[in-house]
């Protein structure tokens, strides 16, 4: 369905476009001045996904798209990036002064990410990275939470405590609940035939419920009202499931857990692999990474839904400088070829870096020399980013509307 912009009651984005560019702070008082429906949230509220596009896909801000006091859900499929963009969001809030006072919780439930934290996402992340406590019989235990219920003990204990805490659940699928446990212990005990089935009970195999929902619809509530209490991050992460049934169409997704998971979203996003990155070595092409989109499907921030294409590698993990600038190209900014077959251009012409050549060069000009050099860099081309944006933004309204309300 086609998004229908009303916008600005006064002036234009394009007056603030070279404002924007300058610092995040300058930008969001531009924005607001101008009466957008981009992004009014203060910057000191936010953490960076640590993919530019995403930020502003999030939030309409390219220095934070996750708001603190909020909780998230990202659905998506294996090797999408769920659990990159949780560890790296993570990652950013070790770097960022404003949640120096944060603890950091990884509940990886899934196991599914062993690799070495510090190699990875840094050795501040290493350092302040904690395992969930839970308390089982007046003993603590640091692990993953095993069912839905003991995770949300687990939640209101750590919002009880009043510090204010970031949490990345990996992820909610991998949860099972008391009911589930149960009905698994009484199969168990049927097929080895110590008993047999009483009134009621279930036989091998049972129902598909496992009465997450309903838990997820009765507690999620209280969790909300306390992560906006303590100024908290949820971050929580989910497997897509094929539909299946009558009428389901190829290829469509759904995911397990109830409307409350959505409902109560500050942002929700889903993801996918939209092509493979691979290179020819010793003539057999190797897989490398995978090209990832990420579709907002809700934001309380912007209303917006949009989609960004991130490249992800298993050795380097998400490239965000290759994501802006085949944005940059892919919104006609900068000239290249690109093959639409291939998930990256091969070459282009960034003026504003003085470069014209192979693709990955520029990348490589802008991530090389020292780190006060890449920093620079790195600021420039995001603040070109958001400038880009705030021009598109510009061209997407509709002449003569202005708000209602204004």
């Amino acid at each position: 369905m086609p998004i229908v912009r009303i916008g600005p009651a006064t002036g234009k984005l394009s007056d603030v476009s070279k404002a924007a560019a300058d610092d995040v702070e300058t930008a969001t008082a531009a924005l607001r001045s101008a009466g957008t429906n981009g992004v009014l949230v203060t910057p000191d509220k936010l953490l960076s996904t640590s993919i530019t596009n995403l930020n502003l896909a999030f939030s309409g801000n390219p220095y934070g798209g996750i708001l603190a006091g909020s909780y998230y859900l990202w659905v998506g499929d294996s090797d999408s990036g769920k659990t990159y963009c949780g560890l790296a969001a993570l990652a950013e809030a070790s770097i960022d002064p404003k949640f120096d006072g944060y603890r950091l919780i990884y509940n990886n439930r899934e196991a599914g990410a062993l690799m070495d934290i510090a190699t990875h996402y840094g050795s501040k992340l290493a350092k302040r990275l904690e395992q969930p406590e839970h308390v089982v019989k007046k003993v603590k235990e640091r692990r993953a939470s095993r069912t839905v219920e003991e995770w949300y003990d687990h939640l209101d204990a750590l919002i009880k405590a009043g510090k204010p805490f970031i949490e990345v659940m990996d992820s909610e699928a991998s949860l099972s609940s008391e009911a589930e446990e149960k009905k698994n212990r009484i199969n168990a005990s049927i097929r080895s035939g110590t008993r047999k089935p009483a009134k009621g009970e279930e036989g091998v195999g049972g129902d598909y419920g496992d009465n997450k929902a309903k838990i997820h619809s009765r507690r999620m509530r209280s969790v909300v009202d306390g992560l906006a209490s303590t100024g908290s991050i949820l971050f929580v992460l989910t497997q897509t499931r094929d539909k299946i049934g009558f009428g389901a169409m190829p290829g469509a997704k759904s995911r397990a857990g109830g409307w409350a998971l959505s409902f109560y979203a500050t942002v929700e996003v889903w993801s996918k692999v939209k092509m493979r990155i691979e290179k020819a070595v010793n003539g057999k092409n190797r897989h490398l990474g995978n090209l990832c989109e990420m579709s907002v499907r809700r934001t309380r921030l912007t209303g917006r839904k949009l989609a960004v294409t991130v490249p992800i590698y298993f050795k380097t993990g998400i490239d965000d400088t290759g994501a802006c600038c085949a944005w940059l190209v892919d919104e006609k900014h900068w000239k290249g070829t690109w093959d639409r077959k291939q998930p990256l251009p091969t070459d282009v012409e960034a003026p504003e870096f003085d470069y014209k050549g192979p693709f990955y060069g520029l990348v490589k000009l802008i991530q090389t020399g020292t780190p006060k050099e890449r920093a620079a860099n790195e600021k420039k081309l995001r603040q070109l980013v958001h400038r880009v944006w705030l021009d598109i933004e510009d061209q997407c309204q509709i002449d003569g509307l202005v708000r209602r309300y204004s």
